[in-house]
């Protein structure tokens, strides 16, 4: 009987042993490339706490930058940076000014301008055009706080405010005239770090009844002193 105890025991620790925490990601919409400034929201399916306990959930945002730029020097010879660059974030809905995750993509061109030549075209000999312009860029951030787990638990989607804000800009001494035109696009995807409900899994049942058929053996054997 003292065998037959600490051999259940044995198994019932291996089944709660082969317990293991899952993963579920989920991606939202992709907003397609638009002229910032904008606000939208992304939809993340939220996880189902049926599924079993979340532990940790981790957004990644991914962006796409595009655009044109251009610069005229008016004035003595100077170089000139231009950066095309916006700023996507997801917010917490409840709280805007909770930055979850952000990412700032950007294209640099730099121009060494000669002295102007009188023409304000962003062309000649002074000036210059660059269009085309485009680059994409990620960035992920990871919660555990109850606060976060709380937000993405539950039946049907998570709606986060997603804004793109435009921050191209020059720098450069001297006179000189730039401007440009700024448009961004993305998505976010969410995963869900869970432990599933303690439910045995098909292999872990097996090795018990294997385990109950073996203790049956050798109890039998002792019986008739095997």
């Amino acid at each position: 009987m003292k065998l037959h105890q600490i051999t259940i025991a044995a198994l019932l620790a291996s089944g709660l042993a082969a317990a293991h925490a899952d993963t579920l990601s989920y991606s939202s919409s992709t907003l397609p490339v638009d002229y910032t400034d904008w606000i939208s929201a992304a939809q993340l399916q939220k996880f189902d706490p049926a599924l079993g306990t979340l532990q940790h959930v981790t957004l990644e945002l991914f962006a796409d930058l595009s655009g044109r730029a251009k610069t005229e020097n008016r004035g003595t010879p100077t170089t000139i940076t231009l950066n095309l660059q916006a700023t996507l974030a997801l917010a917490d809905p409840n709280n805007l000014s909770n930055i979850l995750v952000q990412t700032t993509p950007l294209v640099t061109r730099t121009f060494q301008a000669p002295v102007t030549d009188a023409v304000l075209d962003y062309g000649g000999t002074s000036g210059v055009s660059y269009s085309n312009l485009g680059t994409s860029t990620s960035r992920q951030a990871s919660f555990t706080d109850a606060a976060t787990l709380g937000l993405f638990t539950g039946t049907g989607v998570v709606a986060l405010p997603f804004s793109a804000v435009g921050e191209s800009n020059a720098t450069g001494s001297g006179n000189y005239r730039w401007g440009f035109i700024t448009m961004a696009g993305g998505h976010a995807t969410v995963t869900y770090d869970y432990l599933p409900s303690a439910v045995p899994e098909p292999e872990t049942w097996a090795l018990m009844l294997a385990g109950l058929g073996a203790v049956g053996i050798l109890a039998s054997r002792r019986r008739r002193g095997c």
